[in-house]
């Protein structure tokens, strides 16, 4: 079974020996759940007017992409949804940056713009390429 927070690369024996037999198949099973709690949780942070209405449409894009990647490989169509929705996301952060382009200070307007634009870029291609990922033989 592929652990959740396996990225493919080799994990050091310790850290493999500190997760005690299956949790992570248990922490497999709570993803659904704490996706949607740590939702609410950002809903009502907004609510309360702590979390402004940009982070609130990030989290719920990552949130929402995280879910998405670790249903079933049927799913992939779902996956591929949320990418593209976060790239979406980066490219209206690009077109605000541009619109209040000279309320930014100087130097942060060209990091916001460019790292919104390379991450709206990775977002498209990761969408395009979502649907032909195949499950490993661990899934």
């Amino acid at each position: 079974m592929r652990r959740l927070w396996d990225q493919g690369a080799p994990l050091d024996e310790r850290v493999l020996r500190y997760t005690a037999g299956e949790d992570h198949a248990l922490d497999e099973r709570l993803v659904a759940y704490d996706v949607r709690a740590s939702i609410a949780h950002a809903d009502m942070l907004h609510a309360q007017q702590l979390l402004s209405a940009a982070d609130l449409a990030a989290i719920r894009a990552g949130l929402g992409a995280l879910a998405a990647l670790q249903g079933p490989a049927a799913e992939a169509g779902s996956a591929r949804a949320w990418v593209a929705a976060g790239a979406l996301s980066d490219a209206l952060d690009v077109a605000a940056s541009l619109a209040s382009w000279r309320e930014l200070p100087r130097v942060t307007r060209w990091l916001v713009a460019a790292s919104a634009g390379g991450a709206a870029l990775a977002g498209a291609a990761g969408a395009l390429v979502a649907d032909r990922a195949e499950p490993g033989p661990d899934s």
